[in-house]
C-alpha cells in the first residue's frame, strides 16, 4: 500500500485525450470517515473563481507510481465546498504535527499516511521519533486511531494506540 506523500507533485493525465490535466498539491482528508476525499491540483478550471480545484478519489482511475490516471475531464471540480465542514483537512496540514496520548506520552512527528489505493481508505499513520530513531529502530506504524483530536500543532490519539500490538517498525 502505498504513502500518501510520494503522490504529491505527481502529474494528473487524462487517458481519453492524452493529456496532463495538472500537479497533484495536496490532498482533501475526510477525518470521520478516515478516507482521501479528492486531490487538489495546481491549476484552476477555466473561468472558475475558486483555487480549489481537483479530483474526487471515486473518479480516479488508477493511482501508478509516476501519475494518477482519470478517465474524463468532467471528472474536474471546485472542491471548495468540502471545506464548510470541520471534519476535512489537507493532507499537508497533518503533516509534521507532533502526536500524543491522552495520557501525554508523545509517539513522535506524523510524517506520513499509508491509504488503501483502490478505496482511498487511510490505513495507518507513519511516525518519525527523530533521525536516530528512525535509523536504529526504523519507523513506527500505527492503525489510524477511530477517535483524535486534531489540534493546530498536534494530534491526540487514544492511550492504547501505544499499546503493544498496535504499533510495529518497519526499517
Amino acid at each position: 500500500m502505498p504513502n500518501l506523500r510520494r503522490l504529491f507533485k505527481i502529474p494528473v493525465l487524462l487517458i481519453d485525450k492524452g493529456v496532463k490535466i495538472g500537479i497533484v498539491e495536496d490532498c482533501v482528508i475526510d477525518t470521520n470517515k478516515d478516507i482521501i476525499k479528492a486531490f487538489l491540483l495546481n491549476k484552476p478550471i477555466d473561468n472558475s473563481k475558486s483555487n480549489l480545484f481537483g479530483i474526487l478519489f471515486e473518479n480516479v482511475f488508477s493511482i501508478g507510481d509516476d501519475a494518477i490516471m482519470i478517465r474524463h475531464e468532467k471528472f474536474l471540480q471546485d472542491l471548495s465546498p468540502f471545506f464548510r465542514h470541520d471534519h476535512y483537512y489537507f493532507g499537508s496540514n497533518l503533516f509534521e504535527k507532533n502526536i500524543y496520548t491522552e495520557t501525554g506520552f508523545g509517539l513522535g512527528t506524523l510524517s506520513d499516511i499509508v491509504f488503501n489505493e483502490q478505496t482511498g481508505e487511510m490505513i495507518s499513520y507513519e511516525v518519525s521519533d527523530g533521525l536516530i530513531s528512525d535509523i536504529l529502530y526504523g519507523r513506527i506504524y500505527f492503525a489510524v486511531p477511530k477517535a483524535q483530536v486534531i489540534g493546530e500543532n498536534m494530534l491526540i490519539v487514544p492511550e492504547r494506540t501505544n499499546e503493544p500490538g498496535n504499533t510495529y517498525h518497519k526499517y
